[in-house]
């Protein structure tokens, strides 16, 4: 079996393709936004490798796959898709995300002050929790100056 490379040497120049083969800058707010969503996903990843419950394991999966769906949709600046078969995120993957915020946030204790994030097992968390706010913000973007 051929192994692939995993770099190309076409983006030395500062410029990247998105699917539809349209060069862009490496600064470009979409490609920002999904090397965010990347990011986040990793981070995902890696909480996932602590001992949490199998529910809640799966609830990750599923955001995972998300993530990786929105990261396609938006290197995608095609509106037909370019008939690719590129799932697209629906509002009930959006309430479905909203439920898993919901029901992990109600097993949580009352905030009585701010956390500093360190020094536990859980500090992976915090870091996820503020790349995330860094994505919707950076989709946010995308979609007011792109979409």
């Amino acid at each position: 079996m051929k192994k692939n490379k995993v770099y190309t040497k076409t983006g030395d120049d500062g410029n990247t393709s998105l699917i539809s083969g349209k060069r862009v800058p490496k600064h470009d707010c979409r490609i920002k936004a999904y090397g965010s969503i990347d990011e986040l996903n990793s981070w995902v990843g890696i909480i996932r490798s602590f001992d949490i419950s199998k529910d809640i394991n799966n609830e990750l999966i599923l955001i995972q796959r998300n993530l990786m769906t929105i990261a396609s949709q938006l290197s995608n600046d095609s509106n037909n898709f370019l008939n690719l078969d590129i799932i697209k995120i629906s509002n009930e993957d959006v309430l479905l995300l909203e439920q898993s915020i919901d029901n992990m946030t109600e097993e949580l204790p009352d905030l009585k002050n701010f956390v500093i994030p360190g020094g536990h097992d859980t500090s992976p968390t915090s870091l996820g929790q503020l790349i995330g706010g860094s994505v919707v913000i950076g989709i946010g973007v995308v979609i007011l100056l792109v979409i």
